[in-house]
């Protein structure tokens, strides 16, 4: 089945600001915004034509809105420290998201229960489900992104570098209903190498700490099939075979899964690289 659904539409208004100081060593740079949705596209579950099985649905919210601000800072020093040169890179996002006017007509109870309420539809065996107040999915309310590098030379015409990135994500949820996020995380990479006109060396450790919060899930709805109480048949099977249903087949709705992603473990390497022809 093919879910019919209006194109989404966005205004954004920001008002941000780009600065340089000390002698354009220190860059900071900021905004605040704000985004407003109109039939913001959302993925829903509801029972199919036939009542027998889940599917997915592209549903239009009726508005949804997003405050935001950012801010981002880089500091390069003129004079050494350590006897090396320094760059440093910082930036924050933080964000209040919400369903404004969100409202969907569904024949699923399991809907329905994840929802959280239900008006009945008069004359219809059908919910009016509201997810307004829920936040939006995949909204992080904050967002940190920093790295560092240090370049010291050690003989003419030959480098050593350190650097380091770091990430934190805010938790936040995955879907509509709110009713499954993940957890904040910390991510942290290390580089070390020596670097010459032709060539470098590089050690690297991704992930140092080995850190598996689960960072990215995947879902969808969940299974409505038919089986006989008390025996292992499945009364789908036996209607495609020819065979008569049995008179205690029921219509079982499913719950909606979600699927987790462990991140990568801890990575150790070496990467070496030779330039040919030189610059």
């Amino acid at each position: 089945e093919i879910a019919e659904f209006k194109p989404e539409k966005m205004q954004v208004w920001e008002l941000g600001a780009n600065t340089a100081w000390a002698e354009n060593t220190l860059i900071v740079n900021g905004a605040v915004f704000f985004q407003d949705y109109t039939d913001k596209q959302a993925l829903t579950s509801q029972l199919n034509s036939t009542g027998d099985r889940l599917i997915s649905k592209i549903e239009n919210a009726g508005s949804a809105e997003a405050w935001g601000a950012e801010i981002s800072v880089t500091w390069s020093p003129i004079s050494t420290f350590l006897g090396g040169n320094w760059l440093l890179n910082g930036s924050y996002t933080w964000l209040d998201t919400e369903y404004t006017d969100f409202e969907v007509i569904s024949t699923s109870p399991v809907s329905a229960a994840n929802a959280g309420n239900c008006t009945p539809v008069p004359g219809a065996d059908q919910c009016a489900l509201s997810y307004t107040g829920n936040e939006l999915e995949d909204s992080a309310p904050g967002a940190f992104v920093g790295s560092l590098q240090y370049v010291v030379p050690v003989t003419g015409g030959l480098d050593l570098f350190l650097e380091t990135d770091l990430q934190w994500t805010d938790r936040r949820y995955t879907d509509i209903t709110n009713n499954v996020k993940v957890d904040e995380y910390w991510n942290t990479d290390f580089r070390i190498g020596l670097q010459a006109e032709t060539w470098d060396l590089l050690l690297y450790v991704n992930n140092v700490f080995d850190d598996d919060t689960v960072r990215f899930t995947g879902g969808g709805p969940g299974l409505g099939c038919c089986f006989v109480l008390g025996s292992g048949v499945d009364v789908s099977a036996s209607a495609a075979a020819g065979d008569p249903v049995p008179v205690g087949a029921v219509t079982v709705d499913l719950p909606l899964y979600s699927t987790a992603f462990l991140p990568p473990p801890r990575v150790v390497g070496l990467r070496g690289t030779f330039r040919f022809g030189g610059n």
